[in-house]
């Protein structure tokens, strides 16, 4: 269920911590912590990973001036109840969005069901395009709401070529990691990368 999610989403974020999610607000109570599932190290980077997808990946109509939000955006064809697998006209778009990002005090998430694409949107209807635009706005008026002041910590500005996360240990042979960003050379070592892990046996992806 959502609520199941944003309970998993809690534990990526508060640092690693499985808590109880629950419906009725009572004075004493915060959920039961149940058990750690990520170290605190993994989670901050989950953070950084989630701030990084508003800041410059798929969920950037989330973004908040002033405001650290993070967040991740989820799109899944529904089945096609007539023919077998799957109906790329209809959707179940979602975004689910942290705020504020560096210490988490709350969890949006919004999940449409079959939304149709505008002009506003080019006629796409993923979660980037019409599930994070209506997470920000919720947060504006949470921002509002709690008149929270703007955000005073500076975020470092990325160049083509900056690291973009932790470089992780190989896991297979030979298998290359792509921990920049930039052009020419980005798309370069996306192409060997894919190249090796359709050998290996991994998804085949297109590259155009």
């Amino acid at each position: 269920t959502p609520l199941h999610l944003c309970q998993g989403i809690s534990a990526l974020v508060n640092g690693g911590f499985l808590t109880e999610a629950t419906l009725i607000k009572k004075k004493g109570r915060r959920g039961n912590v149940n058990k750690r599932v990520i170290s605190d190290k993994t989670s901050s980077i989950l953070k950084n990973i989630m701030r990084s997808v508003v800041r410059f990946g798929t969920g950037k109509k989330a973004d908040v001036e002033g405001y650290l939000v993070g967040g991740k955006t989820g799109t899944a064809e529904k089945p096609d109840n007539i023919k077998r697998g799957y109906n790329s006209g209809k959707l179940l778009s979602s975004f689910v969005g942290v705020f504020p990002s560096n210490q988490p005090k709350y969890i949006v998430f919004v999940m449409l069901d079959e939304p149709k694409g505008i002009k506003s949107t080019f006629g796409k209807a993923t979660g980037g395009w019409v599930a994070a635009p209506t997470v920000g706005n919720i947060i504006r008026q949470i921002v509002i709401i709690n008149g929270m002041a703007p955000n005073r910590v500076s975020e470092k500005k990325l160049n083509p070529g900056d690291p973009m996360y932790i470089k992780p240990e190989k896991v297979r042979k030979n298998k290359q990691i792509i921990n920049k960003t930039g052009a020419s050379k980005f798309e370069n070592k996306l192409k060997d990368f894919l190249r090796k892990e359709t050998k290996l046996g991994g998804l085949k992806v297109e590259v155009n």
